[in-house]
């Protein structure tokens, strides 16, 4: 027999005899089967007669009822309309999203379902008309309609609960 180091010029399929690869493969897959991460889900049965290995996998258990996870596409459409002739800036969460001026009165975004702290003020920001608190999305409504204006304040439209003030 032959030993590695004997026929290094040689390829590495031809240095070693043939019946050592079926132990080699047999051995491997056993090892890569045992280290697998779902050790619980995966388990293999060999039969040294016909050489062939099965591997058989478990379903995977589904408690039932099953947590629907909240889509990405899923968005509410919020339309802000404001009222009068004033010039304001309209504030969510801290950003600047829309500034009504004379002829831009109405302004349209989609946001996904969850709360977001509003602010109306005026064109300077410590002037504030407004503020509380969007909870959008908590029940079917997929629009809502924030009115507001200096002297009249903020009205929502789409739901009782969607405007909570501060």
């Amino acid at each position: 027999m032959e030993t590695p180091t004997e026929g290094a010029d040689r390829p590495r399929s031809l240095r070693y005899p043939k019946k050592y690869f079926k132990f080699w493969i047999q051995t491997g897959l056993m090892t890569a089967l045992m280290v697998l991460p779902n050790l619980g889900t995966a388990f293999a049965q060999t039969t040294t007669a016909s050489n062939v290995i099965i591997i058989r996998r478990r379903p995977p258990v589904v408690i039932w009822p099953y947590p629907r996870p909240a889509s990405e596409t899923e968005t509410v459409r919020v339309e802000f309309d404001a009222q009068g002739t004033e010039w304001g800036a309209v504030y969510l969460d801290g950003r600047l999203i829309y500034r009504p001026h004379n002829f831009d009165r109405r302004k349209t975004i989609h946001l996904r379902p969850g709360g977001y702290r509003l602010e109306i003020t005026g064109v300077v920001r410590s002037d504030l008309w407004a503020s509380g608190y969007l909870d959008i999305g908590r029940d079917s409504s997929q629009i809502v309609v924030v009115r507001f204006s200096k002297t009249g304040g903020v009205s929502v439209s789409g739901s009782p609960y969607v405007w909570i003030p501060d």
